[in-house]
């Protein structure tokens, strides 16, 4: 379990990271899985783990500007 403030820390500090090597555009996502977990053919008996927020599955999203 994470506690609200602590997946926030965690975000900025993921942002702040990819600030540092050089990169903008910078976005922190925590997205359900479920819908391609579904797609690709995972079990129905282990759906339940890919849904929701995905507060403890993050995803860091940058690029670097030209």
């Amino acid at each position: 379990m994470c506690f609200p403030w602590a997946l926030r820390f965690q975000q900025k500090k993921l942002a702040e990271m990819a600030g540092v090597a050089g990169l903008s555009e910078v976005r922190v996502e925590s997205p359900s899985l479920e819908p391609f977990a579904r797609e690709g053919g995972a079990p129905d008996e282990v759906l339940e783990f890919f849904k929701g927020s995905g507060e403890d599955r993050q995803f860091l999203i940058a690029r670097k500007s030209h």
